[in-house]
């Protein structure tokens, strides 16, 4: 006879028997499960037995004689949502053996594979795969009995006292997440198509709401090339697709393919699908610009001794682009009237314009003026224009001597503010006939936003012995360093052009910085000093060991706390005492300080630079690290000292004695800072951390002492990218600061 669950009748009362007498028989604790892999979190306690009996009988239980008790199992007989992936435990009064350990389910029909082992006094089964969920099984132990072959004594089951049967159903089966994806991995989109549409799926609708965040990232294609996204894109629920569109920017440029990435994250109530990011390639739609000579025509005195020609192009392009070039005679001569001119001319991407130059020479014959030609070739990213070739007409400058014209100056001056600027041209003296020179503008570090190109002829007649080119200055509002142009005369008539046939005008910023002020806030050059110093009882440091080498420099500049500022139009420079003079320069344009106003710059090892540059580069004292309104580009390698255009300095030293050279940087009566800490006397022996190794310069309080000025500055434990720790001033110059030194040095 059976039940309705399919037991045989006798194991059904077994099983009650068995659950009943392990409600009686709860005295005494089972063993820990924690030493078997389970604890405090699993939510499925195992069943107590035995529980609170008294050591003396738990000895009982242990003696040789005896049977052993089933003191706990997990899970507990009866219990329900049991995880598929559980051990199964069953732990005794004494280690025992079993003929089986099985679990079956399916009214027994089947079993779950596995292994089982003994740990200490317990049983314990791993299965190989996870359980079915919502299923109902049985554990069957099988003949137990302890070390000594004594039989469990229990209630028969399956006919016998020493097996042992409990129950328990596993958990409900999770309902699976929605994988959620792009429709494509690579995309292509055509400059001028304006915009670009993204599909992004679940594989199947929801009945909650999903959400996933969308970004791009830039790659070859900067921010200046498509509209950057950065959103959390929202399904509904029941929703299964949704759009984003992502905006292309159609820049006019002639340029290589360019590249950014889309990529999906975090997504909730839905699992990330693939793929989960995509490449988007910006498709070039621009024609090359064409190059050409800036004219048909060139003129050249005889003893001008070269003379300038220039190349431009009908629009900037994004390519670097190249020519050749080349001369051959027409009635001038190779070798006697000029040099023989063949070469490659590059233009640098984003630049407009390019000049050679062509060798004349200058000999002592009487004779008509002489011409060769000028070819380009071998374009690359560039059509030819027109004019693509040239005639460069050499003009006698022997009996009668044409008079000699050029600017009065090499170099001009003018104040944005006062939107003019004025170069003058001269002649000799006065000449046969009309008398004119061509000129044109060409621009810069001076851009066209900065000035209005200009070009054209000057004549001098009527005894007329100069001209002058009046150039429009732009006012732009921007505060920038100054910046350059040239004016360059070029076919001069009955006259010989002669140096300065250039003039570079420098256009004098008037635009001032705005209210927020941007310094130098804390620097870290030295971790190569000592690691640990030994005081003398003359207070003498003497060296325990060294650190071989500098991998945490940097500098921190910080905006007052204003936060965001950007730092275009700065460069931080690094100034060598020995010789006065600069040994690296970076520019900041395209930075900003972060949200607190922080900026910092140094070795990959400081996590918070965000600019990199090499270790060991920051040289200890005595050194300078200079803030310029100005370029990099300014600051080559080994150029001296200057305050031109300086923000902010600090200047410091190892212990010796100052140098003038890098004290002009500072406001007058201020000091170069020390970055060693000079110690009271301490007890013999006394071992102490060193400052220079492990501290940095900052400013104490964070952000004061004003710019160009080193009265605030200390040593603390470095602060990259936050405020500075600053260690109270009075416990510098006490006997406490013995004590408090080495919880600033570490």
């Amino acid at each position: 006879m059976t039940t309705k669950t399919g037991l045989p009748i006798a194991v059904f009362f077994s099983l009650i028997a068995v659950f009943l007498f392990n409600q009686l028989l709860a005295i005494a604790k089972p063993a820990d499960p924690a030493q078997v892999g389970f604890n405090s979190n699993t939510p499925f306690q195992y069943e107590s037995i035995w529980n609170g009996v008294s050591n003396n009988a738990l000895d009982d239980l242990r003696q040789p004689d005896s049977p052993p008790v089933l003191l706990s199992t997990f899970p507990i007989s009866g219990a329900t949502n049991v995880p598929a992936t559980s051990l199964i435990l069953a732990t005794f009064s004494e280690p025992v053996t079993v003929t089986n350990f099985e679990i079956r389910y399916f009214n027994f029909e089947r079993q779950v594979p596995g292994t089982y082992r003994a740990e200490g006094n317990s049983l314990i089964f791993t299965p190989t795969d996870p359980m079915p969920y919502n299923t109902a099984f049985s554990v069957i132990l099988w003949h137990i009995a302890d070390l000594n072959g004594n039989p469990f004594e229990g209630e028969p089951i399956f006919g016998d006292t020493d097996n042992y049967l409990w129950e328990f159903i596993t958990e409900e089966e999770p309902i699976p997440l929605p994988q959620i994806s792009l429709d494509q991995a690579d995309y292509l989109v055509d400059e001028g198509g304006e915009q670009l549409d993204v599909t992004l799926a679940l594989t199947e609708t929801s009945a909650m709401t999903v959400s996933v965040d969308v970004a791009t990232v830039a790659g070859s294609a900067s921010e200046a090339d498509y509209v950057p996204v950065a959103d959390t894109i929202i399904f509904p629920a029941g929703t299964l697709t949704q759009a984003l569109t992502i905006d292309i920017v159609d820049d006019h440029i002639d340029e290589p393919d360019e590249t950014f990435e889309l990529t999906l994250s975090n997504p909730q109530n839905a699992t990330l699908g693939t793929p989960s990011a995509a490449t988007v390639t910006i498709i070039d739609n621009d024609a090359p610009p064409t190059l050409s000579f800036s004219a048909a025509n060139y003129r050249v005195g005889e003893a001008a001794g070269e003379t300038p020609i220039t190349l431009t192009l009908s629009a900037v392009s994004g390519f670097a682009i190249s020519a050749d070039y080349f001369s051959d005679d027409v009635t001038a001569i190779a070798g006697e009237d000029y040099t023989a001119a063949a070469g490659t001319l590059n233009i640098l991407a984003g630049r407009q314009t390019a000049v050679f130059t062509v060798a004349i020479i200058n000999d002592t014959n009487d004779e008509p003026d002489e011409t060769f030609n000028l070819t380009l070739t071998n374009l690359n990213h560039a059509a030819l224009g027109n004019p693509a070739s040239a005639v460069v007409t050499i003009l006698d400058d022997d009996v009668p001597a044409p008079p000699e014209i050029s600017f009065e100056a090499a170099d001009y001056t003018g104040i944005e503010e006062e939107r003019i600027v004025n170069a003058v041209v001269t002649l000799s003296a006065p000449g046969s006939g009309n008398v004119s020179v061509a000129f044109n503008t060409i621009a810069g570090s001076a851009t066209a936003e900065d000035f209005v190109a200009q070009s054209g002829v000057l004549s001098f007649t009527g005894g007329v012995m100069s001209q002058t080119i009046s150039v429009e200055l732009l006012d732009d509002d921007v505060d920038e360093p100054d910046e350059t142009f040239s004016i360059v005369l070029s076919n001069a008539q009955n006259a010989v052009l002669v140096e300065p046939m250039t003039a570079t005008v420098t256009i004098q910023d008037n635009d001032k910085p705005g209210n927020i002020t941007v310094l130098i806030n804390e620097t870290d050059a030295d971790q190569t000093g000592y690691d640990r110093l030994m005081l003398n009882t003359q207070g003498a440091l003497a060296p325990q060991q060294g650190n071989p080498d500098d991998t945490a420099e940097y500098v921190e500049l910080y905006d007052g706390g204003a936060g965001n500022t950007p730092l275009n139009g700065l460069a931080v420079i690094f100034y060598d005492g020995s010789n006065n003079a600069s040994y690296a320069a970076f520019d900041l344009d395209g930075f900003s300080t972060d949200a607190n106003g922080y900026f910092v710059l140094g070795n990959a090892a400081v996590s918070q630079a965000r600019l990199v540059f090499a270790d060991n580069l920051l040289q200890d004292g005595e050194d300078a690290v200079a803030l310029y309104w100005d370029n990099a580009s300014s600051f080559p390698n080994g150029t001296p000292v200057t305050t031109t255009n300086l923000i902010d300095a600090i200047v410091y030293e190892t212990d010796n004695d100052p140098d003038s050279g890098l004290t002009v940087l500072l406001n007058p009566g201020q000091l170069v800072v020390d970055e060693w800490v000079h110690l009271p006397p301490a007890p013999e022996n006394r071992t102490i951390n060193s400052m220079p190794a492990a501290n940095s310069l900052q400013r104490c309080p964070n952000g004061s002492g004003g710019l160009r000025n080193t009265s605030s500055y200390l040593p603390a434990s470095p602060t990259p990218g936050g405020e500075n720790s600053c260690p109270p001033r009075n416990l510098l110059h006490t006997p406490a600061f013995s004590v408090y030194l080495p919880l600033i040095l570490r």
